[in-house]
């Protein structure tokens, strides 16, 4: 059966009406972007959104976030700072920064936010820019180097501490999807970049051996194997799912597919991070059916990753954060911090969660807003839902 694709990628609203290609079904995450820069009133806590970008600040113990998207399409452009000790949120000034982002990673040696844009603010063409923030003095700065990544939407980028490198993996070529109305013959792309902030240098690293292409997987850098872990996304065509779990080694250039036991199964928008004191990854959430099925359908799994045993075994906290997909979900010193997604994409969260897996029990931080009940037992949809209003169904 043939329907109008409705983009995808973020939050989007204002749908844009696509050209139809030879396969016209929703595609992974092409939002229908509106950018809006105009003043906003200082809150307590991040407005709801969806697609978050968080990013872990180890000197001073706080989680960084930025990037987000409405239910409307809009691009949010405030930027926020989370404190796992006080368990609080700061809004922190934010002008003359990038029009649009796809993925950020911090870089804690040169203490800077390096965010990688891959395309224009009204999500409808090419703008490569890789831009820095100052944490320290709030300034922001366009990089400008002289070779960057091409185009993309749906990459993860991660901080290797060890080689003081930001790494940029996947995602799929946004000069395609423009061009033919983001249809599933869309390129998922596989390479691998690294960035060096001192030398203001991009290099693509060729591995010795690769994953196949991924289109938003999520990556984690894990200290104490010296290796960044790769979990799920979407593979080529959009409409199926990966569940591999790999690691990336820096000194040898190489991808290992770890073949763990026990996967999840196969999912996107979902979201991992590390657990420093147990030496874990703890994955949440996200879709286990791709949007070209028609049930793009958030789930509430809360999954361990175990470094040291190279096994996954599902966690079955008594309670947990309702479904959510399209969040994200940083390390911290202690329990790992989870922010916004939603149950659709037209109900977005500014929900905050802490999760420890020692006491298998999620936190939630007070405020916030969300679909359904603020906390529900796994497996078990939450009630008294936003009305979605009747909007048309965006892909991802």
């Amino acid at each position: 059966m043939t329907t109008t694709l409705a983009l995808r990628l973020a939050p989007l609203a204002p749908l844009v009406f696509l050209v139809a290609c030879t396969d016209s079904r929703d595609l992974p995450s092409a939002p229908s972007l509106t950018a809006d820069r105009s003043p906003v009133e200082r809150l307590e806590l991040p407005s709801p959104q969806g697609y978050p970008l968080l990013a872990y600040d180890p000197i001073r113990d706080r989680v960084w976030q930025a990037g987000g998207f409405t239910t409307d399409g809009a691009l949010i452009y405030d930027l926020w700072t989370f404190s796992t000790r006080s368990r609080q949120w700061t809004q922190v000034g934010n002008t003359l920064g990038p029009t649009s982002w796809d993925a950020m990673a911090l870089d804690a040696q040169s203490r800077k936010l390096i965010l990688y844009q891959g395309y224009s603010a009204a999500f409808d063409a090419v703008d490569v820019e890789t831009w820095a923030y100052d944490v320290e003095t709030g300034a922001w700065e366009n990089r400008n180097p002289l070779l960057q990544p091409p185009t993309r939407w749906g990459s993860m980028m991660v901080y290797d501490p060890k080689v003081d490198r930001v790494l940029l993996y996947g995602g799929a070529n946004f000069a395609e999807g423009v061009a033919c109305g983001f249809c599933t013959t869309t390129t998922v792309l596989g390479d691998l970049w690294a960035y060096d902030y001192e030398s203001n240098t991009w290099t693509e690293l060729h591995p010795s051996a690769s994953p196949p292409p991924h289109h938003f997987p999520v990556l984690e850098y894990v200290p104490t194997i010296d290796r960044v872990v790769l979990f799920g996304g979407f593979q080529q065509g959009f409409a199926t799912l990966f569940n591999d779990t790999w690691a990336y080694d820096y000194e040898h250039n190489r991808w290992n597919d770890l073949n763990p036991a026990n996967p999840p199964a196969p999912r996107a928008y979902h979201y991992m991070a590390l657990e420093p004191p147990t030496n874990r990854i703890v994955l949440f959430g996200g879709t286990l059916n791709s949007s070209e099925t028609g049930d793009e359908v958030p789930i509430n799994e809360t999954w361990i990753y175990d470094v040291a045993g190279n096994s996954w075994n599902q966690a079955f906290p008594k309670e947990s954060p309702g479904p959510h997909a399209w969040h994200a979900i940083s390390r911290t010193s202690g329990p790992v911090l989870a922010f916004g997604g939603g149950d659709s994409r037209s109900t977005w969260t500014n929900d905050t969660y802490l999760y420890s897996s020692r006491s298998n029990r999620w936190d939630q931080v007070p405020g916030g807003s969300r679909a359904g009940s603020a906390v529900t037992a796994v497996g078990v949809a939450s009630g008294g839902r936003l009305v979605r209003g009747g909007r048309a169904r965006r892909g991802h």
